[in-house]
């Protein structure tokens, strides 16, 4: 008889959750349902668990949480036709409406009618991943071969992050490098640029672990911002030119000044971390002086595949970010180990 129950970690207030029983989800023609594996862990799901929102984006419990996702898949509907039940898959977690004006544009990111797994967007709210199965379009899976292993495949999300970031600050190959902040997302930057050929890659941050990752991850040098006078230093190593690209991971004021600093005349600023509260102001004289480039990224888009197939080819070692793995049950200790930063946590990964 087939199953028609699954098991999901389900947030029912602020630093509350419950495993529970739910309904398997309908499926459409085009849809696949997926028996999830294995979900990481993202800086977005700590602060809907601890304040239920990120900035004007509000949970409303009950609701599931997590995003970054893959699985297999065991059912398909009757018009998918490129997929196969038993299909190992990472997924994206996004599903624009595909009419809009930035759908047709292909920046399908800012589709306006979104359902993101997981988080509110234009008053919609996705159902998360952190339950034993998920209904998905066909179109937004992406078989893995064999030799990837699920926990990998969930890590294409943040890399595909990444590499949003690496396409809008126009980075290629020869080019130098400034990564503002060392987590998770910071160091799938690293590897990205890594894949793109860089030259010289610096990472500042204040924990003392992370940098440590970053090293061995291969970043030409890390910086701990609370000991040293890092924007002079990397100015110093590069013949006080500066970088091409500065990536701004933390969301920290301070580093919005540093990145004007550290960017050369024609470089390019990418803010990729959200900070709701801030109104900084960066010095534009100084960034008119250098005909610097300024631009933001929201998620990402046409860059999925590109993330699994950096993975599958081993251009991309995801498996150094994964530092702790746990059963389903254990999501909000996950969690809060993630927010509390301690036991050298990078990337938790939820096995299911």
């Amino acid at each position: 008889m087939e199953q028609d129950l699954r098991k999901a970690a389900v947030m029912y207030d602020i630093d509350k959750m419950d495993i529970v029983e739910l309904p398997i989800p309908d499926m459409g023609k085009g849809d696949v349902l997926i028996r999830v594996k294995a979900v990481g862990i993202c800086g977005s799901d700590v602060h809907f668990f601890k304040e239920g929102r990120i900035g004007k984006r509000v949970i409303i419990p009950p609701h599931i949480l997590g995003h970054e996702c893959a699985g297999e898949i065991t059912k398909i509907g009757e018009d998918v036709k490129n997929l196969s039940v038993g299909n190992r898959v990472a997924v994206e977690p996004q599903k624009p409406c595909g009419k809009c004006e930035w759908c047709m544009k292909g920046r399908y990111n800012l589709c306006e009618d979104m359902i993101f797994m997981s988080a509110p967007h234009s008053q919609r709210l996705g159902e998360g991943a952190f339950v034993e199965y998920i209904v998905r379009p066909s179109n937004l899976v992406y078989p893995i071969p064999d030799h990837v292993s699920y926990e990998e495949a969930a890590m294409a999300e943040p890399l595909a992050v990444a590499l949003q970031a690496i396409k809008m600050g126009k980075v290629t190959a020869g080019d130098t490098t400034a990564i503002m902040g060392a987590g998770p997302i910071a160091l799938a930057v690293l590897l990205a640029a890594e894949a793109y050929g860089c030259k010289s890659i610096f990472m500042t941050d204040l924990i003392e672990y992370r940098l440590k990752k970053a090293a061995e991850m291969g970043a030409t040098k890390v910086f701990n911002v609370t000991e040293t006078d890092y924007v002079n230093e990397i100015l110093e190593l590069t013949g006080g030119r500066g970088v091409d690209t500065v990536i701004e991971t933390t969301g920290n004021e301070k580093a919005f000044k540093a990145a004007t600093d550290l960017a050369a005349r024609g470089g390019t600023i990418v803010l990729v971390a959200s900070n709701v509260n801030s109104m900084a102001l960066f010095d534009t004289a100084a960034m008119q002086v250098k005909e610097l480039g300024l631009v933001s990224i929201f998620r990402y888009s046409n860059v999925y595949k590109k993330a699994v197939d950096l993975i599958a080819s081993g251009k991309a070692n995801v498996k150094q970010l994964i530092t702790h793995k746990m059963p389903l049950e254990k999501v909000a200790e996950g969690i809060n180990l993630f927010a509390g930063r301690s036991d050298g946590v990078i990337k938790v990964i939820i096995n299911i």
